[in-house]
């Protein structure tokens, strides 16, 4: 997350929606002491991918009025989103043997609670496979002001800056992809997965009109 009491916004950082890049991009002006999750405590609450509905917990218990802040995040085309999460699983120091297949992970994930598994403070993993209303909506409500699709993400980023009259001192940086084509994705999927990625995400896929073509 960024959190900029002066400019009274909020970043959440949902993950493998590009937001490293978009953090390191705000970076300048956080004022909040941002901790991997092990660190954490009572009095530094907050860690990188914090949902909205755990801020707004915290704001409440500080006092602060978190309607003062303008708050955004990045979505993603689930379908992509879920590769680039099992690629990132299961690309590093883990040997084929006990590396599952696309499929077979995708069986074991859930789009709120355990998430994509791992470590309770492996949130990037566990928070990788919500789908959006579980990891930024309250009864329904949306706890953010903005949602910019990472297609968009240059002239989202840039307007929401204008509307909080901040100048940016660079330029939004090209967001960190695999070296795939885009076309890539599709051959993880089979006609039952494509399927079960609708029913897990069609709050993102609807409303975001994200196909998997």
């Amino acid at each position: 997350m960024i959190l900029s009491h002066k400019h009274k916004f909020i970043f959440f950082s949902f993950p493998k929606t590009g937001s490293e890049s978009v953090r390191a991009l705000l970076k300048e002006f956080n004022e909040a002491d941002v901790r991997v999750y092990k660190e954490i405590d009572e009095k530094n609450p907050f860690y990188s991918h914090i949902s909205p509905i755990e801020t707004l917990s915290i704001f409440n218990s500080n006092g602060w009025d978190y309607s003062d802040y303008y708050k955004f995040m990045i979505v993603r085309n689930p379908w992509k989103r879920l590769v680039s999460l099992y690629e990132m699983i299961y690309n590093h120091g883990v040997k084929k043997l006990f590396r599952p297949s696309f499929n077979n992970w995708l069986q074991t994930i859930d789009n709120k609670g355990q998430g994509g598994g791992g470590k309770d403070y492996m949130r990037w993993r566990k928070y990788g496979t919500y789908s959006l209303p579980y990891y930024a909506m309250r009864k329904g409500d949306l706890l953010v002001d903005k949602v910019i699709k990472l297609e968009n993400i240059d002239s989202g980023i840039r307007e929401i800056f204008d509307k909080l009259e901040i100048e940016l001192s660079q330029e939004v940086p090209k967001i960190n992809r695999r070296k795939k084509t885009k076309e890539s994705y599709k051959f993880y999927y089979n006609n039952d997965s494509i399927e079960r990625v609708y029913k897990l995400y069609e709050y993102e896929i609807e409303h975001f009109k994200y196909t998997f073509d």
